[in-house]
């Protein structure tokens, strides 16, 4: 129960922070931390939560700019926020859930290319 409630407490934490308006930063309290800004890309490791259907929550690895989510396949991933994702998921999921909850939670960015000289 004590679990529960920790998670809890940090996913809804988390997910306040990434979906914050005006935020020049936001910290995320079981990842790193990311601008509001920050474009998600392949490598890049992301928690999906569904409030309403937690068998479908899952932590993923982007790979080849997609995640793949239950229900609804491969879903583009890179190239957007995470609240642009998060929209786009929940979107998605009306077709089999009504009002679903979805946060996007980045857990670990992939290191950057650094192109050689």
């Amino acid at each position: 129960m004590k679990t529960r409630l920790l998670i809890l407490t940090v996913v809804l934490i988390s997910g306040f922070a990434i979906s914050g308006a005006g935020q020049t930063q936001t910290q995320n309290l079981i990842g790193p931390s990311i601008g509001p800004d920050y474009l998600l890309k392949s490598g890049d490791s992301i928690a999906v939560f569904n409030w309403k259907q937690k068998a479908l929550s899952r932590k993923l690895v982007i790979v080849d700019g997609k995640v793949d989510l239950p229900l609804l396949g491969p879903v583009q991933a890179a190239g957007l926020t995470p609240a642009e994702l998060r929209q786009i998921v929940q979107g998605r999921y009306r077709k089999y859930i009504s009002d679903p909850n979805v946060t996007i939670i980045v857990t670990e960015i992939a290191p950057s290319v650094q192109q050689r000289q």
